[in-house]
């Protein structure tokens, strides 16, 4: 499946769900549509089914127990109890991947609010392959506070990596409660002072009646507003990985694959014939592509010798012919799917020539749809991220904006989004 249906229900069963076809890594590649699940599931048939669910009373903590699987799930209750003050036999707890310690981060919910959130999917004909909450749009990253801001919901998480999310409180009130929480009042300030608030549309007017408290508290931090929706954001995080699929224990996705193959048993014999049949087909197609491939090594060929590189080999000309893109995409004309912005060879030219000089950047990932460029890289520091993004924009025809960082291995992955500059 390369396409996921990415579905979020929140919290109240009287809204409206809403949903988005995306790629393999969380980019659009529809318009977000809200309504009725039921309109949803017309959708789902060949894609992967991801919901997000924004509930607050999601909790997450840690855990750093000997075992694993079903008896890590059947031991989490009661090893984390006295964090509770509900009664664990009530909650649903999932786990995600351990860190070098062995720990792992968890996440518990009322199994009640589970089951109702599987009940909307099930009643319309849903099946989805994994869950994921909006604490999950927060990644790790080292010495910094980040925060996402919604119209009803705030996700706070601490340079320790603790995560935690409220219901109508702007996130100037949540930076000084935990400011207040350390015992270090000098190294809780710096560290909050290194601060990231990223919301959506629809918290607007929240972070505008709350800018001014937030400039006292932390001047410096960086308060971004995302070209999409918060549970858009979340989604791309959670595909990225070091998320909590919330589908464990008594509620993983069965994984009887001869339950599923028996249905189509009784056409196995004519997919045997189509078999030989499609493989007859391929084996032409592929002499016919290895014959434009050579065709077009031919004219690479005779466009180097005409620049005056004769006999040189293709692999080692890349930066000849990423010049020769740069200017044909400079004057290529804008595709209809893309009638006010930069063309496609023209952006990539330039992402090319920005990352082409930076031996420690690293383009992971691209998707191309209706003049937008999402982009997965990686960096060596925040500072080579932001560099980069100064380079594709300092010319005004570009817009480059940081969808989410987190750190790697000693280095910055981050998504960004490039599109042409608004006039």
């Amino acid at each position: 499946m390369n396409e996921t249906l990415i579905i979020y229900l929140p919290r109240s069963i009287d809204e409206d769900a809403q949903w988005v076809v995306a790629d393999a890594i969380g980019a659009s590649r529809t318009g977000v549509s809200t309504g009725d699940l039921v309109d949803a599931a017309q959708l789902a048939e060949g894609r992967r089914v991801v919901a997000i669910i924004g509930y607050a009373d999601v909790i997450r903590t840690e855990a750093n127990l000997p075992v694993s699987g079903a008896k890590l799930l059947s031991a989490l209750p009661y090893a984390l109890e006295e964090q509770f003050a509900s009664d664990v036999d009530d909650l649903h707890f999932s786990a995600g991947a351990p860190d070098e310690d062995g720990t792992r981060a968890v996440a518990a919910l009322d199994r009640a609010v589970m089951d109702s959130y599987l009940s909307r999917l099930t009643d319309a004909g849903l099946t989805a392959q994994a869950m994921y909450s909006l604490h999950d749009g927060l990644t790790p990253l080292e010495n910094f506070t980040q925060i996402l801001v919604g119209d009803a919901l705030t996700v706070l998480r601490t340079p320790d990596q603790q995560i935690s999310a409220h219901q109508g409180l702007p996130p100037s009130v949540l930076l000084s409660a935990w400011m207040a929480q350390e015992h270090d009042e000098d190294a809780a300030t710096a560290t909050a002072r290194q601060t990231r608030i990223y919301f959506d549309a629809s918290a607007s007017d929240v972070i505008d009646a709350d800018r001014e408290a937030l400039n006292a508290l932390v001047p410096d931090a960086e308060i971004r507003e995302l070209g999409d929706g918060l549970w858009q954001f979340a989604a791309r995080s959670a595909l990225a990985g070091d998320s909590i699929n919330l589908l464990q224990g008594a509620y993983a996705v069965s994984t009887n694959h001869l339950k599923k193959l028996k249905p189509w048993l009784p056409v196995a014999a004519m997919l045997g014939g189509l078999f030989v049949l499609s493989t007859a087909v391929k084996f032409a197609d592929m002499r016919a592509l290895q014959k434009e491939s050579a065709l077009l090594d031919q004219q690479m060929v005779q466009l180097l010798a005409e620049r005056g590189q004769p006999n040189v080999p293709l692999v080692s000309a890349e930066p000849t012919l990423l010049n020769v893109l740069g200017r044909a995409g400079a004057n290529a004309s804008p595709g209809a799917a893309n009638t006010d912005g930069p063309g496609y060879l023209e952006t990539l030219s330039k992402l090319a020539a920005s990352v082409e000089g930076n031996a420690d950047t690293t383009v992971e990932a691209l998707a191309f749809r209706n003049g937008v460029f999402d982009v997965r890289l990686t960096t060596k520091d925040t500072d080579a991220l932001e560099q980069l993004r100064k380079n594709l924009t300092q010319d005004g025809v570009l817009s480059a904006q940081i969808q989410r960082t987190e750190q790697q291995d000693g280095k910055i992955s981050s998504f960004m989004q490039i599109k042409g500059a608004t006039p």
